[in-house]
């Protein structure tokens, strides 16, 4: 399921994604209502970032992912959204700063985290909401167990050799489960599996950057203030 179909669509798999929009909203009309400029990455058809921008009355809005077929009919049912491209990967950081950037179930499919948590950082001048799935520690090992009862994929190509028996020990002894991603032929990481949420915390205080993080049901969400910066730095709707 992609783009709205995960936030429309009533069903037990949906209720989740369901609550965390509704979460989500209430969090950044604490950490920054009304906001002059308003960037999501990870958009795709920009289902999310109308709603939040909506619910802030956001001034102005882009929506940023690394592929114009990500967007889909984006652009034609919500014209007052502006739709760019943004490979978190690359160097291309954005000359203008945004006063509020999320980047929400996001980071665990990039191929590669340092330049993205960078490119995140220096597009923000304000608030950095930033959530991604826990798949370890009590957490993670509830899915595991919840996957395996339901007949879901446990692991993917991703994984390389590794057995369900080694996945599973690993959770169990806490390691980094993100030595599990071996194959990076491809342009993102496509399913959970070996995505370690401390690896962004670890980036951000190797950075010296100030934040907080939660975790909130089945995810974890990172928070980074910058200093306010003069308008003619923000990037705006003109």
């Amino acid at each position: 399921m992609v783009g709205d179909q995960i936030y429309r669509d009533f069903s037990l798999r949906t209720l989740p994604h369901r609550f965390r929009l509704r979460h989500t909203i209430r969090l950044l009309r604490r950490l920054c209502p009304m906001p002059s400029s308003y960037a999501d990455v990870g958009s795709l058809d920009g289902f999310v970032a109308d709603k939040i921008a909506r619910a802030l009355n956001a001034k102005h809005t882009v929506c940023f992912d690394y592929a114009e077929e990500c967007f889909a009919e984006g652009p034609k049912v919500r014209p007052r959204l502006q739709f760019r491209l943004l490979n978190l990967c690359h160097p291309d950081r954005q000359k203008k700063k945004f006063e509020l950037v999320t980047c929400l179930g996001t980071l665990e499919h990039v191929l590669d985290l340092e330049p993205a948590i960078d490119n995140l950082l220096a597009m923000t001048g304000g608030v950095l909401l930033m959530d991604v799935p826990i798949e370890i520690g009590f957490r993670g090992r509830l899915k595991f167990r919840i996957k395996k009862v339901f007949g879901q994929p446990l692991l993917s190509e991703e994984q390389g050799q590794a057995t369900v028996q080694e996945y599973w020990q690993a959770l169990q002894s806490g390691e980094d489960i993100s030595r599990f991603r071996q194959r990076a032929d491809k342009r993102e990481w496509a399913c959970h599996a070996g995505f370690d949420y401390r690896q962004i915390e670890k980036l951000l205080k190797a950075r010296g950057v100030p934040f907080q993080s939660y975790s909130a049901g089945f995810y974890r969400y990172v928070i980074v203030r910058t200093p306010s910066l003069r308008r003619k730095d923000l990037e705006d709707g003109c």
